[in-house]
C-alpha cells in the first residue's frame, strides 16, 4: 500500500522540481498543449453561432471541423521527421505560431469560405505541436514517462475545460468571434517559453535518402508488433469516438435534451475537468501496475456511458455522466506512451507521427458523418454508433497481452 504523502515531503519534491532544469521543457510542452487542445475545442461552443451567422446544416458545420482536424492529421507524420532532423523546440514553437495566426484569422472571417481557410491554418499549426509534444517529454523523462505525459495531458483537458467555458461566455455576450481573440496574448507567451526552454538536440538520425529504406524498416519493424497493433486499432477508435462526441456534444445537449447555451458549455467543460484529474492519476497507475487493466476499464466504462447517453435526461443525471465520460481521458497518456516507448528512438517521432497521421485523419471524418446521421436520422442514433465503436476499441484492450503488466 503507498505511503501518504506528508506535507515535508510535498515540499521537497516541488524544490526538486524547480530544480531540476527539464521542468522548463514539461512547463512549456504543458501550456503549450493547455492552448493547442483547448482552442481546438472551442469550435463546438461557438458552433451554434457560427451555424446561425453562415446559415449552416449541421453536415456543413459538421464538414468545417473536419477539414481543421484532417489539416491537423496531415502534418503528424511530417512533424516527427522534423523533429528528428530539426529538434522539438523548433517544431513546438512553430506550431504555436502559425497557430496563433489561425486564431487571428478566425478573428477576422467575414465569409464562411475564409471561415474554412481559417480551419486549415490553425488545424496546421495545432497539428505540429502533437508529436513532438511526446517525443521530446520522452526523452527527457524516460524513467517515468506515463506520469509526465499524463501531467502534460491534462494541461491539454484543463484548457478544454477553461478555454470554451471562456469562449462560450465571450460569444453569448459579444459574438462568437470574441471566442477566439481573447486567447492571442496566451499563444504569444506560449511562444517565448517554448523558444527559451532546454529540450534535448534532435537525434543522429535523420530521413536523408540514404537512410530512408533503413529507417523504413525500423518503423515497420516497431509497428507490425502484435500489441502495437491491438493498440493502435483501439486508438484509431478511439480517436474516432473522440472526435465525433466532442464536435456536436453542446448542440446535442441543447437540441436533444433541452438545455441552455450555458448550461451545454458548463456540462462540456466537466467532461474535460474531469478528464484533467484522470491523466495524471492514469499515467501515475501506469507506471505502477502496468497498462492492460486500466486501458480495459477505462473503455469498457466510457463504451457503456457512451450507449446510455440518449436515455439519460435532466441536468444533474447529464452531469454525473459527462464526469464518467470524461475518465476516457485516462486512455491517452497510457496510449501515447505505449506506443512511443514501442517504436525505436531512431525513429520515435517519425513512427509516432505516422500513426498519428492515421489516427487523426481517419477520426477527422467523425465529424461530417455524425453531422450526415443527425441530419438524416438523430442525433441519438449518432451517439449509439459512437458508443457502439468504442465497444469493439475495448475488445482490442482484452486482447492485448499482459506482458508489460
Amino acid at each position: 500500500m503507498p505511503s501518504s504523502i506528508s506535507p515535508q515531503s510535498l515540499g521537497s519534491n516541488l524544490q526538486n522540481f524547480k530544480n531540476d532544469k527539464r521542468s522548463k521543457v514539461l512547463v512549456s510542452v504543458a501550456f503549450g498543449w493547455f492552448l493547442v487542445l483547448g482552442m481546438r475545442l472551442v469550435m463546438p461552443v461557438i458552433l451554434p453561432g457560427v451555424i446561425l451567422e453562415y446559415n449552416l446544416s449541421l453536415t456543413a458545420a459538421g464538414g468545417a471541423i473536419t477539414i481543421m482536424w484532417i489539416a491537423y492529421s496531415v502534418v503528424q507524420f511530417p512533424a516527427g521527421i522534423f523533429s528528428d532532423n530539426f529538434g522539438e523546440r523548433k517544431i513546438l514553437t512553430l506550431s504555436i505560431l502559425i497557430g496563433a495566426l489561425g486564431i487571428i484569422l478566425f478573428s477576422f472571417s467575414r465569409s464562411f469560405n475564409f471561415f474554412i481557410f481559417a480551419c486549415i491554418i490553425f488545424g496546421i499549426g495545432s497539428g505540429l505541436f502533437g508529436t513532438p509534444r511526446v517525443t521530446s517529454l520522452s526523452k527527457i523523462y524516460p524513467e517515468n514517462d506515463g506520469t509526465v505525459l499524463g501531467f502534460t495531458f491534462s494541461a491539454g483537458n484543463f484548457g478544454s475545460a477553461v478555454l470554451p467555458f471562456i469562449a462560450g461566455i465571450l460569444a453569448t455576450y459579444f459574438g462568437w468571434r470574441f471566442g477566439f481573440i481573447f486567447c492571442i496574448p496566451l499563444f504569444i507567451i506560449a511562444i517565448f517559453l517554448l523558444w527559451s526552454s532546454p529540450f534535448k538536440p534532435p537525434s543522429s538520425s535523420t530521413w536523408s535518402r540514404y537512410e530512408l529504406s533503413k529507417n523504413v524498416k525500423l518503423l515497420i519493424e516497431g509497428l507490425s508488433k502484435k500489441d502495437v497493433l491491438l493498440v493502435s486499432s483501439a486508438t484509431l477508435l478511439s480517436v474516432f469516438t473522440f472526435q465525433g462526441f466532442t464536435s456536436f456534444f453542446p448542440l446535442f445537449l441543447i437540441t436533444m435534451k433541452g438545455t441552455s447555451a450555458t448550461m451545454a458549455t458548463t456540462i462540456f467543460s466537466v467532461f474535460f475537468i474531469t478528464g484533467a484529474i484522470s491523466q495524471p492519476i492514469s499515467g501515475i497507475i501506469s507506471d505502477r501496475y502496468g497498462e492492460r487493466r486500466l486501458l480495459l476499464y477505462l473503455a469498457a466504462l466510457h463504451a457503456l456511458c457512451l450507449l446510455s447517453l440518449p436515455f439519460v435526461h435532466g441536468t444533474i443525471p447529464l452531469i454525473l455522466l459527462s464526469i464518467l465520460l470524461g475518465t476516457r481521458a485516462g486512455l491517452a497518456p497510457v496510449n501515447n506512451a505505449y506506443l512511443a516507448s514501442s517504436i525505436p528512438s531512431k525513429v520515435q517521432g517519425s513512427g509516432l507521427g505516422f500513426l498519428r497521421s492515421i489516427f487523426i485523419g481517419i477520426g477527422a471524418l467523425a465529424s461530417l458523418m455524425i453531422g450526415v446521421i443527425a441530419d438524416n436520422y438523430s442525433f441519438d442514433l449518432a451517439f449509439l454508433f459512437l458508443g457502439g465503436l468504442f465497444f469493439i476499441a475495448t475488445l482490442c484492450y482484452f486482447f492485448l497481452p499482459p506482458s508489460r503488466e
